[in-house]
């Protein structure tokens, strides 16, 4: 289970949410990165983290997009199809931006350093991620689903992508997630480097199989034959 939880702290003191309103923008809140972005689980596995059902999260998460707490991402895959959406929390608040009551718990003055993490934090272009890994978003899924700490793991992609853990291409570190998930090993970012590797190794080493060299005839062989051989008669 996630071990942080990112919301906005003037949903604290919003009477138009409810309990239930509340408790549904936490469990958005431990599948966001630092930045508040790129939330990927569905509704039924965040709903179950906080004992409600999917229609009771499917409600909540209604008002938090209508109220500005969330902001729905609609996506697609190369073939066109669409995918579930990403979720991402608005840190900011909207009333202050529309020129209404400053947000008092900054005083009107801008977080800065919400925003240092936003330019600083390598997991906010979970966007590219998911173009670039292309055919492998399922297994990319998949593993994030089964990670214990999977803002770890995303980070990590970003740190393998970036030149932070490596510089590996999105085709290459999805061949890799696809591995992970196919000989069913443990999810981390260290199991995440040691795959990489070998998808780098796998794609790049030449084949190391010796062409068969196919024997002629021993001339010299032939021609000694030929001459102990009786001349017929």
């Amino acid at each position: 289970m996630p071990n942080l939880c990112v919301v906005p702290a003037r949903a604290v003191s919003d009477a138009r949410l409810t309990h239930r309103d509340l408790r549904a923008l936490l469990a958005v809140g431990m599948y966001t990165n630092h930045a508040g972005k790129g939330v990927w689980a569905s509704q039924t596995t965040m709903a179950e983290r906080v004992n409600m059902s999917r229609q009771q999260m499917n409600e909540s998460l209604k008002r938090l997009e209508e109220y500005g707490y969330i902001v729905k991402r609609r996506r697609w895959n190369a073939a066109g199809a669409e995918l579930t959406c990403l979720i991402d929390i608005r840190l900011d608040d909207p009333v202050a931006e529309t020129g209404g009551v400053p947000d008092l718990g900054t005083g009107g003055v801008p977080d800065l350093g919400t925003q240092t993490t936003q330019l600083n934090d390598p997991t906010t272009d979970d966007d590219a991620m998911r173009a670039g890994m292309g055919d492998y978003l399922t297994d990319l899924d998949a593993m994030l689903t089964q990670a214990r700490n999977p803002t770890a793991v995303t980070r990590e992609l970003h740190a393998l992508h970036s030149g932070m853990h490596g510089s590996y291409s999105w085709p290459v570190i999805g061949r890799a997630v696809h591995d992970m998930m196919v000989a069913g090993a443990s999810v981390s970012p260290r199991s995440l480097r040691a795959f990489c590797e070998g998808a780098t190794r796998a794609a790049f080493t030449p084949a190391t199989t010796t062409p068969r060299k196919t024997r002629g005839p021993d001339l010299a062989a032939l021609e000694k034959k030929l001459a102990a051989k009786p001349e017929e008669g």
